[in-house]
């Protein structure tokens, strides 16, 4: 009879938790996160009111123990598959992108994304042939050139462009005509009226802007506007703006210089996400590569003076290291109340876009352009 009765309540038990497994697993699962967050806070003995780990953990293990033992949970343990520390920060990278206005529809920017294949393998972006002859490999697409090409085409006849050439097999790399002419970024629009503003500073037509171009220019149209004449204090403004064109320091600017220095202008007005839009995978990749040394948990998520350390070896692989940025830098990581805070990679790659494009162009013997924009800790 005893027996009958056993059996009985046995049932009646596992009638009463009789529940849906899929909606049990979840539940599993919500339980050993939790389980794996108090075993991280138990070593701190928390005094200030919260529930202690081992109350929390034997009251958790009480509610589902009758469950454990019927076959309908699994073991809470099957679900702890990274350390808390590691759960953490990868939760914290996930609020963060959600609060993030973060677009990648090409998924180039992901964290564990691929470098893709070049198909071109040594065919010419010039004359599209395979032929034996010196390949250069741009470092920002990857397209590979032929140097008889370039030559052929007038490239890589001035210092800067010749010494750029001879770097291409080096780690500093070298940046394809595509690539390091910023202008192409521009839209119609704004490429025909940077042309009409090169103009009116060229009044003898020869297609470069002395010193003396530039000055009146400046003086005739600060007259036409002020009904005066020029300030000496306006003029010594002019004149540093002719020197930010005048990379060189050769006393004239050409439409290269000077397209160069107005379409950093425009992208600096541009918001973030569109910035994102014009990265290639090839560099991303390599700004990505410094990153993850830093990322001890590779999960995405450092330090901002991580990330500094991180920028300012992606700088020295570029020859960047006597830049302003690299100084910039420097001082970011000495700020004691910003170096400590975290950085996920989706933010870190959004505040450094400015500087991935800005570096492209090849600057061997001129003074780099490089720059970027404050990133913002979480």
């Amino acid at each position: 009879m005893g027996t009958v009765v056993t059996k009985k309540k046995r049932f009646e038990v596992e009638e009463d938790l009789e529940v849906d497994v899929g909606e049990a697993t979840k539940q599993a699962k919500r339980v050993g996160r939790l389980s794996m967050i108090i075993s991280a806070m138990r070593p701190s003995a928390r005094t200030d009111g919260a529930v202690q780990g081992h109350h929390a953990s034997s009251a958790w293990s009480k509610a589902f123990s009758k469950r454990s033992r019927l076959g309908l949970l699994p073991p809470p343990t099957e679900t702890l598959s990274e350390p808390p520390e590691e759960y953490n920060a990868r939760l914290t990278r996930e609020e963060e992108l959600r609060a993030l206005d973060f677009h990648d529809p090409e998924g180039k920017l992901k964290y564990d994304a691929e470098l893709p294949q070049s198909e071109t393998e040594d065919q010419c972006a010039i004359c599209t042939m395979y032929k034996r002859d010196t390949t250069l490999l741009c470092r920002v697409c990857g397209q590979p050139y032929h140097h008889g090409c370039l030559i052929g085409r007038g490239l890589g006849l001035d210092t800067n462009s010749s010494r750029a050439m001879e770097n291409a097999e080096s780690d500093i790399g070298w940046s394809c005509p595509d690539c390091e002419t910023l202008s192409e970024l521009l839209p119609m629009d704004n490429m025909s009226e940077l042309m009409i503003q090169f103009d009116s500073y060229d009044a003898d037509g020869d297609s470069v802007i002395n010193i003396t171009d530039y000055m009146e220019h400046e003086t005739i149209n600060y007259q036409q506007k002020n009904n005066e004449s020029l300030p000496s204090s306006k003029a010594r403004e002019c004149e540093e703006m002719f020197r930010t064109y005048d990379r060189d320091n050769d006393g004239s600017v050409s439409w290269w210089d000077y397209s160069m220095v107005e379409t950093i202008k425009w992208l600096q007005r541009q918001p973030q996400n569109k910035l994102l839009e014009y990265l290639k995978p090839k560099e991303i990749a390599k700004l990505r590569s410094f990153f993850r040394m830093s990322d001890k948990r590779n999960v995405g998520l450092v330090t901002v003076g991580e990330s500094e350390q991180a920028y300012r070896g992606w700088l020295r692989a570029l020859g960047l290291h006597e830049t302003e940025e690299m100084m910039h830098s420097f001082e970011k990581s000495s700020w004691s109340d910003e170096c400590n805070k975290m950085i996920t990679w989706e933010r870190f790659i959004s505040s450094k876009a400015l500087a991935l494009i800005t570096s492209r162009p090849n600057t061997i013997t001129i003074k780099p352009f490089v720059t970027t924009r404050e990133e913002t800790a979480l």
